[in-house]
């Protein structure tokens, strides 16, 4: 299989577009770190796993994987994460950013009046857990030699939705659109 042994960390991956990117990479061979704050998401948004986790999910493949609790939005835990995925792997070749959503209501998100507690939480989880995440393993995939990243923006990041509406969401993904940018060169 064209990913066997490499190993792929997937922020958000307990639940929606990171459970995919994690399947569809174990499909490919890899094994698989799967992080969210919550690894057992997946029941809170109704969402229906072929497995009691996403872990057990990603092991029937045939491949290794462990679970790892960590908000991205925190250094010390994406440190702690990245540690303990090379602890069980001694290597992470491919980072999925992929954590990431609106922090308070809808209708609070206007770029006039969204509330701080909002705002920071919604740039930790989609900006600031990029920026923490791909730092933290850079020096290892930088030592080996090869490494890929993926970070998951939007067309939020894009583009102003109607009247400012999820305001921090889009400067979230606008600065991780501009992130990636500057990672590259």
């Amino acid at each position: 299989m064209k990913l066997t042994g490499k190993v792929a960390l997937g922020t958000g991956a307990s639940r929606g577009i990171g459970r995919s990117h994690a399947l569809r990479l174990a499909r490919l061979g890899a094994d698989i770190v799967i992080n969210a704050r919550d690894l057992a998401s997946s029941k809170e948004f109704g969402e229906e796993l072929t497995a009691p986790t996403v872990m057990d999910e990603v092991q029937a493949l045939g491949v290794r994987c462990i679970g790892i609790q960590a908000d991205v939005g925190k250094k010390d835990q994406v440190e702690a994460m990245v540690k303990g995925a090379l602890d069980e792997f001694g290597h992470i070749d491919i980072l999925i950013n992929n954590a990431g959503g609106l922090a308070g209501e809808v209708l609070q998100s206007f770029a006039s009046s969204v509330s701080e507690e909002d705002l920071r939480a919604t740039l930790d989880k989609n900006l600031v857990g990029t920026i923490f995440c791909c730092q933290a393993v850079f020096p290892q995939m930088k030592a080996l030699g090869w490494g890929r990243i993926v970070n998951t923006a939007s067309q939020g990041g894009l583009q102003v939705q109607q009247g400012g509406i999820y305001s921090s969401y889009s400067v979230a993904k606008a600065g991780v659109i501009m992130y990636t940018r500057a990672l590259a060169q």
